[in-house]
């Protein structure tokens, strides 16, 4: 499948002004755990399963999941200055 780009600078264009660092760390962090249990979930099939992104090319469930996982690190330093 299709797996389309997000615009990063729309999205945080979008956000309510005026969050804490606090609640904001909350929330990243609810998301990524929940984006855990999805993939926690998911049978090898689905994990193995190939899709293509509009900016990253083809990958596995697992590979693209693994290139969250490091963006997220990249927020998340954002997050604590």
């Amino acid at each position: 499948p299709l797996l389309p780009n997000v615009d990063q600078d729309l999205w945080a264009e979008r956000l309510p002004r005026g969050r804490s660092v606090a609640a904001a760390a909350r929330l990243f962090e609810a998301s990524r755990l929940a984006l855990a249990d999805l993939l926690e979930c998911a049978s090898g099939a689905q994990r193995r399963r190939m899709g293509r992104h509009e900016k990253l090319g083809e990958g596995s469930l697992d590979a693209l999941a693994r290139m969250a996982h490091a963006h997220a690190r990249h927020h998340a330093g954002q997050l604590s200055g």
